[in-house]
C-alpha cells in the first residue's frame, strides 16, 4: 500500500503548528510535510520529527511574501539573486530535517514581461536548484498548479511540468479528503501498488471538518 505523508499546513489545523507532529503520529501517519519550515529554528523541527519518529518528505523552497499573496519567485527574471539564496537556505533546513525532497513553485507570471523570459528564467532556476541539491542528494520537485486555484500561475498546464515524481491525494470536487467525492480511491490505490511506486503520497487536502474525523478513508481502502 502507498506511503502516506500528512501536509502539516492543511492538516491538524485545530492544533498550534508545533503540535501538529504529534498529532499526525497519533493518527498514525508515518512522514509529514508542509509548506515552509522557515519560520522556525531547524534544531526545534528536527526534534518534534525525531520525538514523534515521523519523517520529513517535502518543504519548498521560499516562495517570496505568501502572506501578500506571492507563490513563488522561480519564473521573475528580476528576483533570480532571491532565489538563489532561498536554494541554499532550503538545503540547510533539508539536511538538517532528514528531508530528500524540496518543492519549487514557479509562482505568478510577472505583468508585461515577455512569456519567452519567464520561461527562460524558470529553466534556468530549475537548472541552478537541481545542481546545488543533486550536489546535496535532495530531490527538486515542481508543481503545476491549476489558474483556479492560484490565477496567473506560470506553471498551470502537465504539459509543461519537465518531470512528474512525486503525487497528492485530495478527492474531487471539493479537494477534501478521500471518500468524500467521486474518485474511485481503492482502484487507484490498488494500481499505484500494482506499478510498483515506492515513494511517498502527500495529504494535501482541505479536512471537511476535524482532521481526525476524516482519517476513516485509510481504514475503508486498506491503509
Amino acid at each position: 500500500m502507498p506511503k502516506f505523508a500528512a501536509n502539516l499546513t492543511m492538516l491538524y489545523n485545530e492544533v498550534d503548528f508545533l503540535d501538529r507532529f504529534a498529532a499526525a503520529a497519533e493518527g498514525g501517519f508515518k512522514g509529514v510535510e508542509y509548506l515552509f519550515p522557515y519560520a522556525y529554528p531547524k534544531e526545534q523541527l528536527a526534534e518534534r520529527l525525531h520525538q514523534h519518529g515521523v519523517k520529513q518528505v517535502l518543504h519548498n523552497l521560499p516562495a517570496g511574501d505568501w502572506a501578500a499573496g506571492e507563490r513563488g519567485i522561480a519564473c521573475q527574471p528580476d528576483r533570480v539573486g532571491e532565489f538563489q539564496d532561498g536554494v541554499g537556505k532550503a538545503i540547510d533546513y533539508a539536511r538538517a530535517l532528514g528531508c530528500g525532497q524540496v518543492n519549487c513553485l514557479a509562482g505568478i507570471a510577472p505583468a508585461g514581461v515577455d512569456r519567452e523570459k519567464v520561461r527562460g528564467t524558470f529553466v534556468a532556476n530549475l537548472r541552478f536548484a537541481a545542481e546545488k541539491l543533486g550536489a546535496a542528494g535532495i530531490k527538486l520537485l515542481i508543481e503545476p498548479v491549476n489558474t483556479y486555484d492560484i490565477p496567473g500561475f506560470w506553471l498551470s498546464r502537465t504539459q509543461q511540468a519537465l518531470d512528474v515524481i512525486r503525487d497528492q491525494l485530495a478527492d474531487n470536487p471539493g479537494r477534501n479528503e478521500p471518500g468524500t467525492g467521486e474518485i474511485n480511491y481503492r482502484f487507484l490505490f490498488g494500481f499505484i501498488d500494482s506499478i510498483g511506486y515506492e515513494g511517498w503520497i502527500g495529504c494535501e487536502y482541505k479536512p471537511k471538518g476535524k482532521t481526525i474525523d476524516g482519517l476513516g478513508w485509510r481504514a475503508a481502502h486498506g491503509v
